[in-house]
C-alpha cells in the first residue's frame, strides 16, 4: 500500500524533497539534495491523485463497456504502479 495523498514538495538545499501532508518526519523521498529537478518532483508528488484518476477512468470504462483498448492502458499502468493487477 502507497502513502496516500497529499504529498507536497519542499525546497531544500541542492533539490526537492517530496513529503506527506508537509510532515518532514514523513519523507516520501529522501536523500542528500533531495531531487534536483522540480519538474519531476512535482509528478512524483501527484502520484497519489494520478493513480486515483486513473482507477476512476478504469472503472468508469468499465461501467459503460468501452474503449477496450483504454482499459488495458489503465489496467497495465495501475498494476506497474500498485505491483498488482486492478481489481475490475
Amino acid at each position: 500500500m502507497h502513502t496516500p495523498a497529499p504529498w507536497n514538495i519542499t525546497h531544500c538545499a541542492g533539490g526537492y524533497l517530496i513529503e506527506h501532508n508537509h510532515n518532514t518526519n514523513n519523507r516520501i523521498v529522501r536523500g542528500s539534495g533531495g531531487i534536483r529537478d522540480r519538474d519531476n518532483a512535482q509528478l512524483i508528488a501527484t502520484a497519489p491523485e494520478l493513480l486515483e484518476a486513473c482507477n476512476l477512468a478504469l472503472e468508469t470504462l468499465y461501467a459503460n463497456g468501452l474503449l477496450r483498448g483504454a482499459a488495458q492502458t489503465l489496467e497495465a499502468v495501475i498494476e506497474k504502479a500498485t505491483g498488482a493487477p486492478p481489481c475490475p
